[in-house]
This record gives structure tokens, sequence and C-alpha cells, in this order.
């Protein structure tokens, strides 16, 4: 399977949603679903909390999925107590897709949804999907129409027609689409998941990496993840991308490292943070020992300084 059909294949068959405005202190705790949820947010933040991922805070533009449904919480603080969102839910008014939730500080605004795949999209997305996307503003790009659509999505709660949830469904689907391109669309990845479709859990592999560049991982916990004994696990990533999964993590990595370098102001404990590096000397050190010039050097160049690269495997 190409990546369009994957793509395609990416559909919510219903979908319950709304708009959220928070005010400080607020908090919404939401237990294991059989739904994917999905939260973009407007104004403000919101920290998130999912069970077995790395707290994080999302900021207006940013958007994240839970693909499978797991145990989370979104508030406005991590010391801010937990209250259930299905309790919270019984005070917001019959036939109306806005919710005010919380104190009076800082506000908050985002769109939330409860969307139930179909049949196809269970079978070939969703069982590969991480726990967790996040995408941040800045991962959409400047083509992407994910600022649109979740506008929509808010008009379209805030005016609460009769077809305001066939519309939102659509428009949730598109950014489904969004999500997934962002995160999974550069041509390197692509190519990538391309090779593993036929092979679910390399698959979904592949998408706890590059859905997350910055996370420590291990093969032990890779390997974990996707239901496998490690040295299973190693000898069918290798047999699939022709490099060992450590190699692999390496190689992804330092791309990363080297694009950003390239294509933003960032300092390098910046990169070095957003690749997963907990040092800038280790960073330091294993960008030199692939491309041939510090991180530095291959900024000020623009990325032509590459004789030193090589391949990890």
């Amino acid at each position: 399977m190409h990546i369009t059909p994957f793509l395609a294949n990416a559909r919510f068959r219903t979908s319950n949603f709304g708009a959220v405005i928070c005010g400080a202190p607020w908090s919404g705790v939401i237990p294991v679903m059989e739904q994917a949820v999905l939260f973009a947010i407007r104004e403000g933040r919101g920290y998130l909390e999912v069970e077995g991922h790395t707290p994080a805070w999302l900021d207006a533009g940013d958007v994240a999925l839970i693909p499978r449904g797991a145990a989370h919480r979104l508030c406005s603080s991590p010391t801010v107590k937990g209250q259930s969102v299905m309790e919270i839910m019984r005070h917001r008014p019959v036939q109306t897709y806005t919710l005010r939730h919380g104190g009076k500080g800082a506000q908050t605004v985002f769109c939330a949804a409860l969307s139930n795949w179909d049949d196809v999209g269970q079978a070939t997305v969703a069982r590969v999907l991480p726990e967790l996307i996040v995408v941040r503003r800045a991962e959409f790009g400047a083509r992407s129409q994910t600022e649109s659509i979740v506008d929509l999505l808010e008009r379209e709660a805030r005016q609460a027609r009769e077809i305001s949830p066939l519309i939102a469904n659509h428009l949730l689907n598109a950014l489904l689409t969004e999500i997934l391109f962002a995160k999974f669309g550069d041509a390197g990845v692509r190519r990538d998941l391309v090779k593993s479709f036929a092979r679910p859990p390399i698959a979904r592999a592949l998408m706890l990496i590059h859905s997350s560049l910055a996370t420590d991982w291990t093969v032990t916990e890779l390997a974990k993840r996707v239901g496998m004994s490690r040295s299973a696990f190693t000898l069918e990533f290798t047999a699939v991308l022709g490099l060992s999964p450590g190699h692999y993590l390496i190689q992804q990595k330092l791309s990363r490292a080297a694009a950003l370098l390239k294509a933003t102001p960032h300092d390098l404990a910046t990169v070095a943070d957003l690749t997963g590096y907990d040092s800038v000397p280790s960073f330091i050190k294993a960008f030199k020992r692939r491309y041939g010039a510090s991180p530095g050097r291959y900024r000020e160049t623009g990325g032509a300084l590459t004789s030193g690269l090589r391949r990890q495997g």
C-alpha cells in the first residue's frame, strides 16, 4: 500500500464535537475510550497528559490526536485537580456544541472531538498509529489548510445547526489527513512507511519514531510497544528497512537535526533537545561523525558539507 491510499483509508464514520471555552483553573479527565480523541487549540494553551507518555503543553495552533482513546487529561496546569469530562458535559446546554468550563482566569479555547473510525480505517490505519500524535503549528507548513479547517469547525460549533454533526465529521476527516500528512508526509518517511505496510508492527514502530523524534527511544521500548520480543523485532525491522532499529533511530534523528539547522534559527541546545539528545556535546559528536562537519559549520554552509556522510548499518 502506498501512502496516498493509506491516507485515503484514514476516515471517521461519525463524530461528536464541540468548541470548549475554559477559564483557569480548569481540567478535564477522560478514561479509556473506544473512539479517537482530537484536540485543536484555538487560543491560550493546555497541558496534556496521556497515559504512558511525557506530558506536553499545547499552544494555539497545535493539534493532538489520540487514535485509540488512551486515558488522558487536558488542563490549565498540572497542579489543578482533575474533573471527569462526563460530569462536565452534564452542564452543557441541550442541542448546543459549545461548552464553558473552569474559573475566571486566563482563557483557553479549543475544539474537541470523539470520533469513531470506519471499518477500513480501524483495520488499516488506527491499529498502526502511535497512542499519541502531537503536531505543532509550525509543523503543518505554510500550505496546510489546518487553520481554515479548525476555524470552520469552531464556527459550526457556535452555529449549532441541525446538520452540524455531519459538517463537523467531514471537517474532522480533512483535519485527520492534514495531521497524518504533517507527521508522515516527508518523502523519506513515506518511502520507509510504504516498505512497512505489509508488516503492521514495523509500520507502527516507524510511526512511533517519527511522531516523536525527541523521545529517547530504545529498541527494547519500541519492541514492547508493538508487542514483540526485542530479538524478533530487531530481525524483522532490519529485514524491512535494511537497517537495525538502533542505526535507523540515529539516522533519522540526525537527518531531522540537519533539516532544523538549515531551516530554523534554533540554537544547538534546542536542536539537540528536539532530536532526543540529552546534551549538546553528545549531539555535536554524533552529528560530526555522520556529516563530517560540526552542526555550526554545517549551518554556515547551508548543508553543503556532506562529504563525511556515512550510512549507518
